[in-house]
């Protein structure tokens, strides 16, 4: 799975894991969607599920009758009959609080530092 979201986000087709890699070209572009699938898609995606979710109507995770069809027939009593009760919108926050945490020992890549990653000269003569 995470392979074929490599693969569907970096290239639009479904190919698989690749046999080998055969030039620095293909091993940049390989290397760079995974870097970019488990950072910045993946924070993008999750991270902010709190902010959205924290206020039910913005995404209710269920209702307890069907939307209006009809604009005119929307009353507050309406609205408030079908989104979900108390406890089922503490919970939507809860779970959406928990996804969107990060873990106490995150590094950003930005801040992380290793000197293992330098690159001592000219960026083209690495690449």
């Amino acid at each position: 799975m995470f392979v074929d979201k490599l693969y569907q986000t970096g290239t639009g087709k479904k190919e698989g894991w690749p046999n080998s890699l055969q030039t620095k070209e293909e091993t940049a572009k390989f290397l760079t969607m995974i870097m970019f699938t488990c950072s910045a898609q993946h924070a993008s995606v999750n991270n902010g599920q709190y902010d959205s979710y924290a206020w039910m109507p913005n995404g209710p995770t269920t209702m307890r009758q069907p939307p209006p069809k009809l604009k005119k027939d929307v009353t507050e009593e309406y609205i408030m009959n079908t989104l979900p009760d108390i406890n089922v919108t503490l919970e939507s926050m809860s779970v959406a609080r928990f996804l969107s945490q990060t873990s106490p020992d995150t590094v950003s890549m930005q801040t992380h530092i290793c000197t293992a990653w330098k690159i001592h000269g000219n960026l083209n003569s690495f690449i």
